[in-house]
């Protein structure tokens, strides 16, 4: 329920804006693949991965969050 956990609310908009910059910088990356920017692609993958771990970071900080503080509910 949005706005019972002031908690829940901030780690659901940290993973929303994750889940934001993941996947323009994926979009931005299947781009440059389908153009054959090979100066993009290479500039873009790291950041593709570390978009990737950040997202996955906050959805993990979510359910632990709520494991933690809202068991059974």
């Amino acid at each position: 329920m949005v706005g019972a956990c002031k908690e829940c609310d901030r780690l659901w908009q940290e993973y929303t804006e994750a889940a934001k910059a993941h996947l323009k910088v994926v979009s931005q990356y299947q781009v440059a693949i389908i153009e054959q920017n090979f100066s993009s692609i290479d500039a873009l993958y790291p950041l593709c991965r570390d978009s990737e771990k950040a997202r996955a970071f906050a959805r993990m900080a979510v359910k632990e969050h709520e494991a933690a503080a809202h068991k059974g509910k």
